[in-house]
C-alpha cells in the first residue's frame, strides 16, 4: 500500500513538472533591461530621472492556445534629483500588471516612493487601480494611485513633490 501511495504521488509530482516547464515555454515570455532618463519640465525646475528598467511579460494563452492576455512586472532602479537643487535620491520601483485583450487592465505596487533623508517619504505612489474595458477607473486602492494615471498626473504630481528638494 505504501508503495503504490508512493507511486502515485511521485506520478502526480513528475505531471506537475511537466505542465510547469509547458508553461514556462519561452515564446510566452519576454522581458527587456533598458536605461532610461527622463526629464520632466516643472516650469521653474526639471525633474531628471536616471535608471535602468527590466519589463518582464508573460502571455496568457486562452482558447486554441490563443493570448487572451498578459501579466507583466515593472522594475526600475535609479535616481530622481531636481534641477532646482541638485541633490539625487534613490527611485526604485516594482509593480506588476494584467491586461486582458478585452481591454481590462489591473496594477498593483510601488509605483514611486522617494525618500528623502531626513525629511522622510516625500512621493509615495503604491496601491492597486483596476480600469475596466472601456479605459474608465473601477477600483482603486491606495496613495495617489488614481491621481497618477489621470492627466496631468505623473508629471503634476513629481513637481509638486519634488520642489525645493
Amino acid at each position: 500500500m505504501k508503495k503504490r501511495m508512493l507511486m502515485i504521488l511521485l506520478v502526480i509530482v513528475m505531471m506537475a513538472s511537466y505542465a510547469g516547464t509547458a508553461l514556462a515555454d519561452p515564446v510566452t515570455h519576454q522581458s527587456w533591461k533598458e536605461p532610461s532618463h527622463y526629464v520632466v519640465d516643472c516650469g521653474d525646475f526639471n525633474v531628471i530621472m536616471d535608471g535602468t528598467y527590466r519589463l518582464s511579460v508573460n502571455y496568457l494563452s486562452g482558447d486554441n492556445n490563443n493570448p487572451n492576455a498578459y501579466k507583466w512586472q515593472y522594475q526600475y532602479k535609479g535616481t530622481i534629483s531636481s534641477t532646482a537643487t541638485g541633490v539625487s535620491y534613490p527611485d526604485n520601483t516594482t509593480y506588476n500588471g494584467v491586461r486582458l485583450l478585452t481591454g481590462e487592465r489591473t496594477l498593483q505596487g510601488v509605483v514611486f516612493h522617494i525618500n528623502v533623508p531626513g525629511e522622510g517619504v516625500i512621493m509615495l505612489v503604491a496601491g492597486h487601480i483596476v480600469w475596466d474595458s472601456n479605459g474608465d477607473v473601477s477600483f482603486v486602492a491606495g496613495p495617489n494611485m488614481y491621481e497618477m494615471w489621470e492627466d496631468p498626473g505623473e508629471i503634476a504630481l513629481l513637481c509638486e513633490n519634488m520642489a525645493g528638494h
